[in-house]
């Protein structure tokens, strides 16, 4: 199913991603150290809401699949400008 893009066009399934991602996350071995940069460098950015990616995070989070970490890190995308970000790890 696609969404309507508010700014012209039809955007991808935003499931496709989530589901992207739930294969990535299965991938990693418990405790691994992760961050939403190290996520969009193996999938690029989410079609449409580039938010969806925090709700996938956070969603995970919910469901005790990830915890958080008492380390934060610089995001290394330009469009974040040195922004800060959680380091999550796999449970």
């Amino acid at each position: 199913m696609s969404q309507l893009n508010l700014f012209g066009g039809v955007d991808p399934d935003p499931l496709t991603y989530e589901m992207r991602c739930n294969d990535l996350r299965n991938k990693w071995p418990h405790g691994h150290h992760f961050t939403a940069d190290d996520i969009t460098a193996k999938l690029g950015l989410p079609p449409g809401d580039h938010n969806q990616l925090g709700s996938i995070i956070r969603g995970w989070h919910d469901r005790g699949l990830i915890e958080q970490t008492d380390q934060t890190a610089v995001s290394m995308r330009a469009d974040r400008h040195g922004g800060i970000q959680r380091i999550w790890r796999k449970r």
